[in-house]
């Protein structure tokens, strides 16, 4: 099995060429190769951390076929002896064949590493982002509605308090899905992957 993933400038810089890289496994080993050239492997018994993110699918719009849609958005991060920086994998085809790889992979580093070097979650500063952008209109409609309140009184506070309770419902777990979490178990990282 194997899958291919978006060169990065990160992989780039490891001396892998090419706009693609191929990752296949091998025993315990993940093996990526520029489709131009340049190889790296990381062991299973090297990696610090690896963190899985998955973006459900998006439903068809007005054009496409009606019920269907783009598969689902992947992003495997791997930091391994010691770096700093992680490799980033990003598939854009054979989305079963990166689940098993990846999978496989991640069984291998919490057989020789144990569970708690896997993670999910797309990072400490996407969800934040990812917040930001959903959670500062409700925040200006709140203190909007508050101000009138102040103003006018009467229903507003009902409004301002409204827009809050939305927000921490809406909020809370948006930030939680995407901030970093370790993996108690490995069942937990299966499902995601599944």
């Amino acid at each position: 099995m194997r899958f291919k993933s978006l060169n990065t400038s990160f992989l780039k810089r490891q001396g892998l060429s090419g706009d693609e890289v191929i990752v296949r496994l091998g025993g315990s080993e993940l093996f990526l190769e520029g489709e131009q050239g340049g190889s790296l492997t990381i062991a299973a018994e090297d990696v610090d951390r690896l963190r899985q993110f998955k973006m459900e699918a998006v439903h068809a719009t007005s054009g496409d076929v009606p019920g269907e849609g783009t598969p689902c958005l992947y992003e495997t991060k791997i930091w391994w002896g010691g770096g700093a920086k992680p490799a980033t994998l990003t598939p854009h085809d054979r989305y079963d064949d990166y689940r098993n790889v990846i999978l496989a992979f991640a069984e291998q580093v919490a057989a020789v590493q144990g569970p708690d070097r896997l993670y999910l979650g797309a990072g400490p500063l996407t969800a934040i982002l990812n917040l930001l952008l959903v959670g500062t209109p409700l925040l200006l409609l709140c203190a909007y509605s508050v101000w009138i309140a102040l103003d006018e009184g009467g229903w507003w506070w009902g409004a301002a308090l409204a827009v809050l309770l939305f927000f921490g419902w809406y909020g809370t777990p948006n930030i939680i899905s995407r901030w970093p979490r370790r993996m108690p178990d490995f069942s937990r990282f299966e499902q995601e992957l599944r």
